[in-house]
């Protein structure tokens, strides 16, 4: 009887156990390519390189998969000091309940302003680009870091669709790299890159 309970104990422990060590672990870095359901797009995330989930993500042991609190993209760190960050979100409300797509940009390029402002930023320049047959706008600011006192320099290139058809929100997409000027250019490759393989989902 001792021996058949000893038993059945050290099987539920191998069972808890391997249960366990099939949870995926949240907090691992997330290779290949990256698909966003909720506002429609993908991206490779490049090779060798990981990306970090923008927001809290637990293991559901229902759904035996990772939940986030939101889906908002990747961070991919390239270093220490530079990164390539891919945020996307519903736009926030406008005046217009259906705001057309540039009313969209529009409204993106001015949070941009504000935080180049917040930033110090010393230089601020926008353009409209077209990036895989897609209309954006790419804004480009200089900045000197508070703490480090290290000259910086940021890319944004910002996009919007529709998800699902016309009776969806809009979603916007920014896609920035951020790094010291001393290395900027060298993380360029990477950036296109990760532009090169972005896809909206109705493509």
């Amino acid at each position: 009887m001792r021996t058949r309970l000893l038993t059945s104990f050290v099987t539920i422990a191998l069972c808890s156990i391997s249960a366990f060590s099939s949870q995926k672990d949240c907090s691992a870095l997330f290779r290949g390519r990256y698909v966003n359901s909720d506002h429609g797009y993908s991206f490779a995330v490049p090779s060798g390189l990981g990306g970090q989930w923008q927001s809290s993500c637990t293991y559901d042991e229902l759904l035996r998969d990772c939940i986030c609190m939101g889906s908002h993209g990747l961070y991919v760190a390239l270093s220490k000091t530079s990164g390539i960050n891919v945020f996307s979100a519903y736009p926030v409300e406008l005046d217009d309940e259906k705001p057309t797509q540039a009313q969209i940009l529009t409204s993106m390029v001015k949070a941009q302003r504000e935080a180049g402002k917040e930033l110090g930023a010393t230089a601020l320049s926008v353009e409209s680009v077209i990036v895989r047959n897609n209309w954006a706008r790419r804004v480009s600011m200089r900045w000197l870091d508070a703490e480090s006192k290290r000259p910086m320099k940021k890319v944004s290139f910002l996009f919007v669709t529709r998800v699902n058809g016309s009776e969806w929100p809009s979603a916007e997409v920014t896609v920035s790299l951020v790094a010291p000027e001393a290395e900027f250019d060298a993380r360029i490759p990477l950036l296109d890159e990760v532009l090169q393989g972005f896809k909206w989902l109705r493509d």
